[in-house]
């Protein structure tokens, strides 16, 4: 059986990981998260908000203050849908009831938690800038999130005899994940060898035309704001 994506709340699993890290941290290091997000705002780059922090905490590694970092981006983005903030955070907290590690008694785990991500998503800075990028990305109807491709052998019979197959055919389904209205949805698509081929011309295509766009922008010493969807 295939494993919801979602919680009870609607929250999406993919989140889980980055608020989990966020939620085992030590108060020194959310504090150095905290100021090397405001201290960053020229540069808006996750990355090096990251490698800003793991300088003066090397009990962090590079890797968890990035997960960190765009895991809160990924939702002050989605947070900019409800009408306050409490609302979001009230959303959050019903789909963390779902996740045992962070179950306490008095419910402790989740309250610090929450309060942390409404310090970061109310801070100026880094996770802003890149959490405005996002929204600007994902401002379509649909969202690409993950894709695979499964590929087969099938044999083809003669009409007039099954003893054996008279050939074989080879052909690959792809398989895309998208979000629609904060929804996963993924649709099937049967491909060729030739469909392989347009696709990856028209994906070396987009690449180049990237690099061209990126040379040009360059020049105007303003910095592109790297974010991971994944998050």
């Amino acid at each position: 059986m295939r494993r919801s994506m979602m919680l009870g709340s609607g929250l999406s699993r993919r989140f889980i990981p980055g608020l989990l890290l966020l939620s085992n941290i030590s108060d020194e290091s959310f504090l150095s998260i905290v100021s090397a997000n405001s201290k960053s705002v020229d540069c808006p780059n996750c990355g090096q908000l990251a490698e800003s922090v793991a300088g003066h905490t090397p009990t962090l590694s590079k890797s968890v203050i990035l997960k960190i970092v765009d895991t809160v981006a990924a939702l002050k983005a989605t947070a900019a849908a409800y009408e306050d903030l409490s609302q979001f955070l009230a959303w959050i907290s019903a789909g963390l009831c779902d996740v045992p590690e962070l179950s306490s008694p008095d419910g402790l785990r989740i309250s610090t938690l929450l309060e942390r991500l409404s310090t970061l998503i109310k801070a100026k800075g880094v996770i802003e800038v890149v959490a405005k990028a996002r929204d600007v990305i994902t401002d379509n109807q649909r969202v690409f999130l993950e894709t695979r491709i499964l590929t087969d052998l099938r044999p083809v019979f003669d009409v007039e005899t099954l003893e054996e197959p008279a050939g074989a055919v080879i052909i690959h389904n792809l398989k895309l994940v998208f979000s629609e209205s904060f929804v996963s949805r993924e649709f099937f698509l049967t491909l060729d060898e030739s469909d392989l081929e347009r696709l990856e011309f028209e994906i070396s295509r987009a690449r180049r035309k990237a690099d061209a766009l990126k040379h040009v922008w360059h020049k105007t010493k303003i910095p592109f704001v790297n974010v991971d969807l994944e998050a």
